[in-house]
């Protein structure tokens, strides 16, 4: 046995690893059936969030995402969704449909989950100019998660 704080898990661990370090690169399918690999993507900040079409929480933070999206200019900000547990590219643009957001959404894929260390839904990353990771937030809590995706991302365009 070992002892760990209550709530805390091996994947949080390999996330905190992840901070401060360079992010994984990977190429996705998109919803509209293109492929995007994080090395394409060409804005100083870069918001990943990992989600599902079944997840609750996913669903609630989708108002401040399509807010954020909107908010910044493409050469500053770059908001991807990547979901994780549907297979299906028309389910994604359904989804993207019913919920109206026009920000990027991609599949993932085993290996980008793996690197990720992706084990529940919603995660934001938070990569910086250099796809440095500055940032890792696991679940969506409204106003106090919105807060802090924002405050990073302008203390990084500052």
């Amino acid at each position: 046995y070992e002892i760990r704080q209550y709530g805390y898990s091996r994947t949080d661990e390999k996330k905190s690893a992840l901070l401060n370090h360079e992010a994984p690169g990977w190429a996705l399918q998109s919803a509209d059936n293109h492929m995007v690999s994080l090395a394409d993507i060409r804005s100083r900040v870069v918001l990943l969030q990992f989600t599902s079409v079944s997840c609750g929480p996913c669903r609630a933070s989708i108002p401040f995402l399509k807010e954020l999206h909107h908010e910044y200019d493409t050469t500053d900000f770059k908001l991807l969704a990547i979901e994780c547990t549907s297979k299906n590219l028309n389910a994604l643009e359904n989804y993207m449909n019913r919920n109206q957001f026009d920000y990027m959404f991609l599949q993932a894929d085993k290996e980008v989950l793996r690197n990720y260390s992706v084990g529940s839904y919603p995660v934001f990353y938070v990569l910086d100019k250099d796809r440095i990771i500055r940032e890792v937030i696991n679940g969506y809590a409204e106003g106090a998660t919105d807060e802090r995706i924002r405050f990073t991302i302008n203390k990084l365009l500052e």
